[in-house]
């Protein structure tokens, strides 16, 4: 018995063969009812086709940006000994002065921090504020004036040290006993120049 020949595996055309077949079909005349067959592709390679395509490279991720902080303004101090020798010596006398006499801790705040705004703005830099001392009794029966006046003693300098009104002050210490002694603060006010907005509460911690 005669064997069968193998059969021709057809392999793929290359670029130059379906370059070469496309320039010979455009010069042939079909015959009616017939047509030219199909250029044909490029057949893909399957261990080609098999193969991972590889992933576009990620897109690089943006700098990120320093946010520098600024840092917290330091608690006032006392004054600075050149400052409170002009004071001894009458050579330096406050600017502008506060009496907070009579009202109460709410009153009293809010009259404070208005008094220290418009100063700094006008670019006072040092200022006194009466609190009393609160040692003597009152004469008004109805509202012990003394008792809240030594509360006011007390607050002041709290208030100046807290985070409302630091931006506003530098440094505060006992007044003189030619200003009143210790019912009496000299306050040094922060520049206008280094601006940091303050708490706008009117009201005590």
């Amino acid at each position: 018995m005669k064997k069968d020949p193998p059969r021709r595996r057809h392999r793929a055309l290359t670029d130059e063969e379906i370059s070469l077949w496309h320039h010979v079909a455009r010069s042939v005349v079909p015959l009616p009812e017939s047509s030219l067959p199909a250029l044909l592709r490029k057949q893909e390679d399957p261990d080609e086709s098999e193969k991972p395509k590889p992933e576009p490279p990620a897109a690089p991720a943006p700098p990120k940006q320093e946010t520098r902080r600024k840092p917290p303004l330091p608690a006032p101090a006392s004054l600075d000994p050149k400052t409170r020798q002009k004071l001894s010596r009458g050579k330096l006398a406050p600017e502008r002065s506060l009496d907070l006499h009579g009202l109460f801790q709410q009153q009293a705040f809010a009259a404070l921090r208005r008094f220290l705004v418009t100063a700094q703005q006008d670019g006072v830099r040092l200022v006194l504020v009466v609190t009393g001392k609160g040692e003597n009794k009152s004469e008004n029966k109805g509202i012990d004036l003394d008792r809240e006046t030594g509360v006011l003693r007390r607050s002041v300098p709290l208030w100046l040290s807290g985070p409302e009104l630091r931006a506003l002050v530098v440094g505060f210490e006992a007044a003189g006993r030619h200003h009143g002694g210790g019912g009496a603060l000299y306050i040094r006010l922060r520049r206008l120049d280094r601006p940091v907005r303050p708490n706008r509460k009117d009201g005590p911690r």
